[in-house]
């Protein structure tokens, strides 16, 4: 029987990221993006996501939901 190996990248998402605004987030000045992630299966989940600028665009906020919780 021969199994075969999955590569890495089989299971990465699609990510989809859009610069929508900037908005600070306690000290810190952020980029605001919508973002879509879409899943091999077919499943989306949408949101977004802010970078700090400041700590070399670190992710210190998201809010993604989907059909199941927000």
């Amino acid at each position: 029987m021969v199994h075969k190996q999955r590569d890495a990248n089989d299971e990465k998402p699609r990510i989809e990221k859009t610069k929508v605004g900037r908005e600070p987030i306690g000290r810190h000045p952020t980029d605001k993006y919508r973002v879509r992630i879409t899943y091999k299966d077919g499943r989306v989940e949408e949101g977004f996501i802010w970078n700090a600028r400041d700590l070399d665009d670190l992710t210190i906020k998201s809010e993604v939901e989907n059909k199941d919780y927000r």
